[in-house]
């Protein structure tokens, strides 16, 4: 995110209902027209349609529970902020929240001339109130304080790359100084160690990423995290502490230290790293005026370059490659090593150790399952499935491995 380069007006131009640029649009640009326009398309009913419809299904149940994944994770973060953890008679729409890889963001989804599925350029609404206790306030009344009859238990679940765009870890440290921050007693926040925005989506590998990509499944986790979740919910049964860099425990670091680890594989250029501006989210005037970068904190890395806080799968924990959130884009000439939008990077491990056998490796990735399952963030029928995971991934390397994993 660079500076704004002013076009002049005699370059461009409105034609076939469409805009025309002298020599085209450059790749990898951001372009702005700015202009007056006489009408604005309705914004915002799809906040009130959800929590009437859902108000309107508990009549016949017991408990709701809304779950949302990037931009309907978004849509969440703005449906609390807004107020809307209760319907019109005073009752809560949702017993529990889990919002995942939604960042610290919320997005335009009431707000005059917005675009919903907006991730760039950033606009009023990705501004501050960035953590939990600040999505909640308004769903709590007056009194801010926590109440089961009118907020919902929250959780956030982030991968690895909201925290390397410039956001994750807004969620719980401070935006100026880094501070961990007390965490609000409604609201449970974890990294997933290793992954990126996409998953396990196979077309990864079709993207202009200058690193191989990875395939690591975080769905066995999330399906425990929900039921914590309802669990919480439902009978009072608190759960898991939230998993996240602090710096209390030192495993928050900037990016610039995290990258220091890595010597084996294209890194972005620390330079033109994405950042969250201090934005007015009240502001109504464009272009928007964008303040500082608030200080962006990632999980610090072991010698292999693996992230030390968070969730950690076993492919991760146990790891023969090193597992990030954050992929440059394929070198382009003329143009600074940025990072590709949500994409990990499967890389060697930055300093090698000697492996165990296949039969060792499987009981070590056993070991590492059952540990998750007793700390609640797996499920027993999910023990195989990830432990085969990490197995496919064991079975895959060879020195000066580069392709990607299936």
């Amino acid at each position: 995110m660079g500076p704004r380069r002013l076009l002049p007006r005699d370059t461009w131009r409105f034609e076939d209902d469409s805009v025309r640029l002298d020599g085209g649009f450059q790749p990898f640009h951001w372009y702005e027209l700015i202009y007056s326009c006489a009408t604005a398309p309705v914004v915002g009913c799809g906040l009130l349609a959800v929590r009437d419809f859902a108000s309107w299904l508990r009549a016949g149940h017991d408990h709701a529970f809304a779950y949302g994944v990037s931009q309907s994770g978004r849509f969440l973060r703005q449906f609390l902020h807004e107020g809307l953890g209760t319907d019109e008679a005073g009752r809560i729409v949702f017993d529990g929240v889990l919002a995942h890889i939604a960042g610290a963001r919320r997005g335009e989804f009431n707000q005059r001339f917005g675009q919903p599925s907006l991730t760039h350029p950033l606009g009023p609404a990705y501004g501050p109130p960035y953590t939990p206790a600040g999505i909640l306030a308004r769903s709590r009344g007056a009194t801010g304080a926590p109440d089961p009859g009118r907020s919902p238990k929250l959780m956030c679940t982030n991968s690895a790359a909201e925290y390397w765009r410039g956001d994750g870890a807004l969620l719980h440290q401070d935006p100026d100084t880094g501070a961990d921050l007390v965490e609000d007693p409604d609201s449970r926040t974890y990294l997933l160690a290793g992954s990126d925005h996409f998953g396990a989506m196979p077309m990864k590998d079709l993207f202009p990423g200058a690193n191989p990509t990875h395939a690591l499944d975080v769905a066995p986790l999330l399906r425990a995290l929900f039921v914590q979740l309802v669990d919480w919910a439902c009978d009072a049964t608190p759960p898991a502490p939230s998993a996240v860099p602090t710096r209390s425990e030192g495993t928050a670091v900037t990016r610039e230290e995290a990258l220091a680890t890595f010597r084996d594989g294209a890194v972005p250029d620390p330079a033109h790293l994405p950042y969250t501006p201090h934005i007015d989210p009240d502001a109504v005037g464009w272009p928007l005026e964008l303040g500082r970068p608030a200080l962006a904190l990632v999980s610090a890395v072991d010698r292999g370059g693996n992230e030390v806080a968070g969730i950690r799968l076993p492919a991760v924990a146990r790891p023969v490659f090193a597992y990030t959130g954050w992929n440059p884009r394929r070198p382009t000439e003329g143009l600074a090593d940025v990072l590709y939008e949500f994409l990990g990077s499967r890389l060697p491990l930055q300093v090698p150790s000697p492996l165990p056998d296949r039969a060792s490796y499987r009981d070590m990735a056993v070991e590492w399952a059952r540990e998750l399952v007793g700390q609640r963030f797996l499920l027993e029928r999910d023990v195989d499935r990830v432990v085969e995971e990490a197995l496919g991934l064991y079975d895959t390397r060879s020195d000066g491995d580069r392709s990607p994993t299936a």
